[in-house]
């Protein structure tokens, strides 16, 4: 696994099953001293973990990914760059534009009226231009952005497995009370006591912290190291034709 898969998929994961993970390791016995050997179907079935939950987590928030860009009026790289869009200064949108020229003829970019006669148009000259901008990024490895996209991607994708986190805690907290409940009476051990309190943290994490706004958020910085990044990897080496779309 590289960064982004370590950070962006593979975590979201482990974070989404820690709560059963906890409550199994303090209530199996021995479990937390269990020795993995190699060749043995645990070492085999820890080993595929990181491949399977990767796909899990781009799946996941991929599937949501969607129904975001709607609620949001568009990907924030494109919808950002709209004129009629408040979040970036007008002048240094106008900025951002004239730097997108330097990438040629291939990608012509609309000036104001143009957007204003074909919004729907204007939108898909944008976002032609950004992923081209985002292609070269990655191929330059350009730090910021990529350290932008990481956040991007565990945001969206810890999003996407909010559901399973929450199901995951209720499952925990379920363990727990019948474990409590099969000793007869209501007499929790301090450390079943620690788990609860664990499980409920965590349960906060998925409902106050893995929300839209928080992936809005994120969409929006990726967005910002996007725009920076175009003097670096579409920098002007001559005039180039101001094309009005």
């Amino acid at each position: 696994m590289d960064a982004y898969d370590l950070q962006a998929r593979y975590a979201p994961v482990i974070f989404a099953i820690l709560p059963v993970l906890l409550v199994a390791i303090a209530m199996v016995p021995g479990l937390g001293q269990m020795k993995i050997a190699a060749g043995s179907i645990a070492f085999i079935i820890v080993a595929a973990l990181p491949f399977v939950a990767t796909r899990i987590a781009r799946s996941a928030g991929r599937a949501r990914q969607d129904a975001l860009y709607a609620a949001w009026g568009g990907m924030p790289t494109t919808a950002m760059m709209r004129y009629r869009d408040p979040r970036v200064n007008a002048q240094t949108k106008t900025v951002y534009r004239e730097r997108l020229r330097c990438l040629g003829s291939s990608f012509p970019i609309p000036d104001e009226e143009a957007e204003r006669n074909d919004p729907a148009r204007a939108d898909t000259l944008i976002t032609a231009a950004m992923d081209e901008i985002r292609r070269r990024a990655k191929a330059a490895g350009v730090r910021s952005v990529h350290r932008e996209n990481v956040n991007y991607g565990a945001a969206r994708n810890a999003y996407g497995l909010k559901p399973f986190g929450l199901a995951a805690c209720a499952v925990a907290i379920l363990i727990l009370a019948l474990s409590v409940a099969m000793r007869g009476g209501f007499s929790p051990s301090p450390l079943e006591l620690s788990l609860v309190m664990a499980v409920a943290v965590i349960a906060g994490v998925w409902i106050f912290g893995c929300t839209p706004t928080m992936v809005r958020h994120h969409g929006e910085a990726y967005a910002l190291a996007l725009f920076e990044a175009i003097d670096t990897v579409a920098p002007a080496t001559s005039h180039t034709p101001r094309h009005r779309g």
